[in-house]
């Protein structure tokens, strides 16, 4: 009689639909949850009904975000709300890629790879796009609001990525005694605290306050459909800057916490972005990165 039960409920799953659920991420930023997961996963199944892979879909969503920054240095109402609508297009198809490939468990580390880079260069050129446009607008230091928020942008993601080790390592090394009850200490349990409340508003805000990518690209598109690119780049400019001196302040304090005193011996290999090229040319380790860049 159970196994009976057990296999009417299984029958009763749709199992195209459960895997299509399963590709979105389960915890992703507040944008990403609930202005392009809700309706993403139609893109998914349309792609692969269209045979079209992750890859191709990442290529669309560089061309979608070309053409925005391209729109935004143009200037003018039209151009500016078209290059909105586009980048968010772009962004839902950024999200559509992983999905797609999670839907149809088509991983390659090349894929991995190059949804890395595109996001970055998509990003990029958006800003570029903004500090022509800007310029355009005849405010002398367009140019400079540009290079300032690459540059900003370019250090939070590389103090993302070592924070990311040293957590890793503090795992694996023992605590002192002595940092234990800190504030450091008293950070971190708060900060379980609140990423175990899925879904309460102060769950919501600490993922939304510091600016993940979705929010920027929201935050652009918003700023340049309403007023125009000195504004989005202003307004990029400052949340970024309070998002990274409030994660590099609570992040200095949990560091400390966690009592590792010396990174010397951490692979640093297994943090490179190195692509196939650089894998196939002889003794890159020996080399370093430096010279083939």
């Amino acid at each position: 009689t159970e196994l009976a039960a057990a296999e009417t409920a299984v029958a009763a799953v749709d199992e195209d639909r459960a895997e299509l659920r399963l590709s979105v991420k389960e915890r992703d930023d507040f944008f990403t949850t609930f202005f392009v997961s809700t309706w993403s996963t139609s893109v998914v199944r349309a792609a692969a009904r269209l045979r079209l892979g992750p890859t191709t879909v990442t290529m669309i969503s560089v061309a979608f975000a070309v053409a925005a920054a391209v729109l935004f240095a143009v200037g003018g109402r039209p151009a500016l709300i078209s290059g909105a609508v586009l980048l968010y297009l772009g962004f839902v198809l950024d999200c559509v890629d992983g999905q797609l490939a999670r839907y149809t468990r088509n991983f390659s580390a090349w894929g991995g790879w190059l949804d890395t880079m595109a996001d970055r260069a998509k990003e990029y050129v958006v800003y570029a796009g903004l500090g022509f446009g800007a310029t355009q607008l005849g405010f002398r230091y367009g140019w400079a609001l540009a290079i300032a928020a690459m540059t900003l942008q370019t250090v939070r993601h590389m103090t993302d990525t070592w924070y990311g080790v040293l957590h890793d390592e503090a795992a694996r090394r023992p605590r002192q005694a002595a940092t234990a009850g800190g504030i450091g200490d008293r950070l971190n349990a708060a900060s379980t605290r609140v990423q175990a409340d899925t879904g309460s508003v102060s769950y919501w805000l600490k993922r939304t306050v510091v600016f993940p990518i979705g929010e920027r690209w929201a935050l652009i598109a918003l700023t340049v459909a309403l007023f125009n690119p000195l504004v989005s780049l202003i307004a990029v400019l400052v949340w970024g800057t309070l998002a990274f001196l409030y994660t590099g302040a609570l992040r200095t304090l949990r560091a400390r916490w966690m009592g590792v005193t010396v990174l010397d011996t951490v692979d640093v290999t297994l943090h490179r972005d190195d692509g196939p090229l650089v894998r196939l040319l002889p003794g890159p380790r020996a080399v370093g990165p430096l010279a083939y860049a």
